[in-house]
């Protein structure tokens, strides 16, 4: 049986009950579904993923991100923009320079989790 015993649309309200641990169902808009979701959609890419383990680190340039992943600064800037979007990175301006560093990030030696606003988490070992 999926772990989602039921789901129910009413109106603009999206109702999930998780039945494993009969936890009271959690109502959420299908705006806050759609934010989950495209957050979720930020790690779905290789380079993305390859980004959030070269931040772990510590903030970094452009330049620097693009060295490290041996990939062309145009594209990893296309990503860095899709995952700011998201909210997975932020960027801070440094003279005429963008530092990215990530969002609700914690690491580990093993592993960074990533928690979005709403709870929900994403593990990506360190390896």
């Amino acid at each position: 049986m999926s772990p989602l015993a039921g789901t129910k649309n009413m109106t603009n309200m999206v109702m999930w009950q998780f039945s494993p641990t009969n936890q009271p169902a959690v109502i959420m808009t299908k705006e806050q579904l759609t934010e989950e979701a495209e957050w979720l959609s930020a790690f779905g890419e290789p380079t993305r993923v390859a980004v959030v383990r070269a931040l772990a680190t510590g903030e970094k340039i452009v330049t620097e991100l693009a060295r490290i992943l041996g990939a062309e600064m145009v594209n990893v800037s296309h990503h860095l923009g899709i995952m700011r979007h998201a909210g997975v990175v932020k960027s801070d301006r440094d003279g005429r320079c963008m530092r990215y560093s990530l969002v609700g990030a914690s690491a580990t030696a093993m592993e960074i989790v990533l928690t979005h606003k709403s709870g929900m988490r994403v593990v990506i070992p360190l390896y």
